[in-house]
Parts: structure tokens; sequence; C-alpha cells
């Protein structure tokens, strides 16, 4: 059975001038052409750290705010590690996004997040093998839940799609298949994350050979809010120390 996802999405491209180009009333630029033929390197080859970085820094962070019910300008970092965390080499390792809402410590939001490379095609049959890592996703989330216990923890499972094979569609649906999204959706060990945490898909879609900074589709599924928490003391001094350090 085919499951229907409610996304947010946002589309963008651009395109660039030279220096003492001239703009008259009869020129004319073409936007999200379909057969743009750059030469960028592949999305599903980003990092994990690179490509958080990239989706706070687009559209995608003010659709994942929006969500999260977040009005006003918020505390936001990544890969946080000490002091909130003491020892990396345990789950959960660091917290990929940490969001302290009205810049207060004790309304602290943690997101691991576990990025599922896809490479979409004409036929549907999808390239999306790493799939079986997002267990470990739940297993972080889990462990960040029960050790550390912030505010509101989530599991963020981050998409990351190739559509430049795609090409007998049109650009802006050059994203997974529906079979693919509902093996993403039904993800390994879906039934072992914990009752409290809170479920979101987020997608970044590359759909030319253009870089993803010039063209690129950003899209959020917000598919289940974390139940709120009481943060210990302890924990809540930690993330103001954290804040202070970056100069909040």
């Amino acid at each position: 059975m085919d499951i229907e996802l409610t996304w947010k999405t946002t589309e963008s491209d651009s395109f660039t001038l030279s220096k003492g180009s001239r703009i008259t009333p009869d020129t004319r630029f073409t936007l999200f052409d379909a057969h743009h033929r750059g030469q960028a390197g592949s999305i599903t080859k980003t990092t994990e750290k690179d490509a958080i970085k990239w989706f706070l820094n687009s559209d995608g962070l003010l659709l994942l705010l929006n969500e999260l019910e977040i009005d006003e300008p918020p505390f936001i970092d990544q890969n946080v590690a000490r002091p909130i965390i003491e020892n990396s080499n345990e789950k959960p390792g660091d917290i990929d996004i940490l969001i302290c809402e009205r810049h207060d410590p004790k309304f602290a939001i943690a997101l691991q997040v576990k990025p599922v490379p896809v490479i979409t095609t004409n036929t549907g049959e999808d390239d999306y093998k790493k799939i079986q890592k997002i267990k470990d996703g739940v297993l972080q989330v889990n462990a960040q839940r029960k050790k550390l216990g912030f505010y509101k923890n989530y599991l963020a499972i981050l998409i990351l799609a190739d559509g430049r094979d795609k090409n007998a569609t049109n650009v802006l649906f050059r994203g997974p298949s529906s079979q693919t999204f509902n093996e993403i959706y039904s993800f390994p060990q879906r039934e072992s994350l914990h009752e409290d945490v809170g479920l979101i898909f987020m997608k970044m879609i590359q759909p030319t050979g253009k870089r993803l900074s010039d063209m690129a589709h950003v899209g959020i599924h917000y598919e289940k809010t974390a139940t709120p928490l009481k943060q210990t003391p302890e924990l809540t001094r930690r993330v103001k120390e954290h804040m202070r350090q970056k100069g909040f």
C-alpha cells in the first residue's frame, strides 16, 4: 500500500551574470532548465556534516522552524559535543542539530540526523542501499532521550536525492519514487523508536548538474511531535555553557 506523505517544499534556481553584462528589455533568462549540463558533484557524496550545514543555510531551516512552531529566531548549532556531551565515543555521539527556543537553554531541542542517499531513475528503480543505516539513528536518538533527556528529542531522516538521471521527468519532480519513499518511511527498527521521540523527514533534491547551492528542491514532512520533557538542571547548565561559548 502506498503511503501518501504531505511535504512542505521550496524550489530554487539561479543564474550568474558576468561582470559588465548588460540587461535590456529584451533580455531573457531561463530558470529550471531541465537540460542543464553542469558538472557538479553528486549530492549523494556529501558528508553528513556538510549536508546538515547546507540544509541549515537553505530555505529548509525556515521550513523546519515553522514545523517546530518556533517564531522567534532561536539559537542553532550543529555537531555539538562538549560541554553537553562528555564522551562522543558513546551513543548518542554528538548532537547533529541543537535548537534553543527563545535562546532559553531549558527549552533545548536536539535532533539526530540520519542521511539516506538516493539516486533516482526514469524507471522508478531508485538506488537507496544505505537505508539500513537509519537503524543506527534510532539507537542514537533513543540513547539521547535516555542519557540526556532534552526538552524535545527528534530523529530526522534526511533524504539526499540525485535526480539527474531522471531526465524524462519535469525538473521539479525528480525526487525519489513513491516506492522509495514507502521504503524509507518504513525504515528498519522504526517500531523501536522511543514513544517520546519525534520524527521528521527532510529532503534535498539535486535535479540537474547544477550545484546544489544554485538549484535545489528542499522539503519537510513532519511525521510526529516529540513529547516535551523537563530537562535536568545539569543538562540545562551544560546547554547554557555551550551557548555562552558560542557568544550567546
